[in-house]
């Protein structure tokens, strides 16, 4: 079968990108690092020394960008963009709070809704430039772990798109010991406002989980100052209960509000699932939110919510969520549905309930293990 141009210069960029990294395919599509690349010592990328760090955006993105929350750092694009500064040349590294709520059911030791995405971006930038990233980034981690034996990558080709904005991308990913670590990007030309496109070249990992991945002491825990909570010998079940409310910390000091509607809506299924997760383990919530909210702090986020008045948000959907649970319990084990404001105050709303129902919905409403969140 005859190649089309795009995917002969395709496999022409993957053939320099294995010589450049300096990587061995392998016949299930892998690809390790070359012994004859990483054996010996080996130097920092210099290009990359001097990018000056970029301020982060805030988590919740202006009306009209892609997201509703910033999910990644190379999302400053778009900042840069209403801010009319040329792409053409631009540079930067970000340390970026971002929000992927999306994987608010799929939450394990290792992973959160919520992390620091630091990046390095260059726009306008060549083939050679990303393969240099590329092998930057694997120096980074090799000056954790010298074994090249336990690090592999994956190449692959997608389409993307962000918005209206429609591309294809190139994407490098490194593996240590089996987990994703960190990933290269490199968009041959990714459309700007003004209908033109730029190449745009990024290195990117998590903070939390690269520290995480590359821990000397195998028993340290993801959520880094939770420590005290790790308890159980499951480490999945105690990152479930911490994970919402941390995200929702930085949702709240952030100006988010709970509501019926994003972004609030994406709030309210947090501190939901918070409610329901932790209702054995009975963690303190202040203790929680205290953490949280320093640590974000810590990583440079703008606390326009102040913590007293995200505890208070905080406690009032707590009541809330409590209340839905009491209503959807009931409905599961009766087949009847109760009609009470969920918004009210616990003791108000058992009150009403217990006045207006029969017995067989009062029994199991005092079957229910209930705080007090007031």
């Amino acid at each position: 079968m005859e190649k089309m141009p795009n995917q002969e210069k395709e496999i022409t960029r993957l053939e320099y990108l294995t010589t450049h990294v300096g990587l061995v395919r392998q016949l299930d599509g892998k690809y390790l690092l070359a012994e004859r690349v990483y054996s010996g010592n080996i130097q920092n990328e210099s290009s990359l020394e001097h990018i000056s760090t970029s301020k982060p955006d805030g988590v919740l993105r202006p009306e009209g960008d892609t997201t509703i929350f910033t999910s990644a750092g190379i999302q400053h694009l778009e900042t840069l963009e209403r801010d009319k500064i040329n792409l053409e040349s631009e540079k930067f590294k970000i340390a970026q709070p971002v929000v992927r709520s999306q994987f608010m059911d799929k939450i394990k030791e290792g992973y959160s809704t919520a992390f620091i995405d630091e990046a390095i971006v260059q726009l306008g930038v060549s083939d050679e430039d990303f393969f240099s990233m590329c092998k930057q980034m694997v120096i980074d981690s090799l000056n954790h772990d010298t074994d090249i034996q336990k690090y592999y990558l994956t190449i692959d080709i997608q389409d993307d798109r962000w918005g209206q904005k429609k591309f294809t991308k190139l994407v490098v990913t490194l593996y240590y010991d089996g987990n994703e670590v960190s990933e290269g990007v490199y968009i041959d030309k990714f459309p700007k406002v003004d209908g033109q496109t730029v190449s745009v070249a990024e290195t990117t990992h998590g903070a939390e989980r690269y520290k995480w991945i590359h821990r000397e002491n195998k028993d340290q825990p993801y959520f880094i100052d939770f420590e005290e909570f790790y308890h159980s010998d499951n480490k999945d079940d105690v990152a479930r209960i911490i994970d919402p409310v941390r995200t929702a910390t930085l949702m709240l000091m952030q100006g988010v509000v709970p509501s019926h509607k994003d972004p609030g809506f994406r709030l309210r299924q947090l501190i939901k699932r918070f409610v329901e997760r932790n209702a054995e383990a009975s963690f303190s919530e202040d203790r929680l939110l205290n953490l949280s909210y320093d640590f974000w702090l810590r990583n440079n986020v703008e606390g326009i919510v102040d913590k007293v008045g995200a505890r208070e948000l905080l406690k009032k959907e707590m009541i809330r969520a409590q209340n839905v649970h009491i209503v959807n319990r009931v409905e599961r084990d009766t087949g009847k549905k109760i009609k009470v404001d969920v918004n009210l105050g616990t003791d108000e709303f058992i009150k009403r309930i217990y006045s207006s129902s029969p017995e067989e919905i009062i029994g199991v409403v005092k079957s229910i293990n209930l705080k007090r969140y007031e």
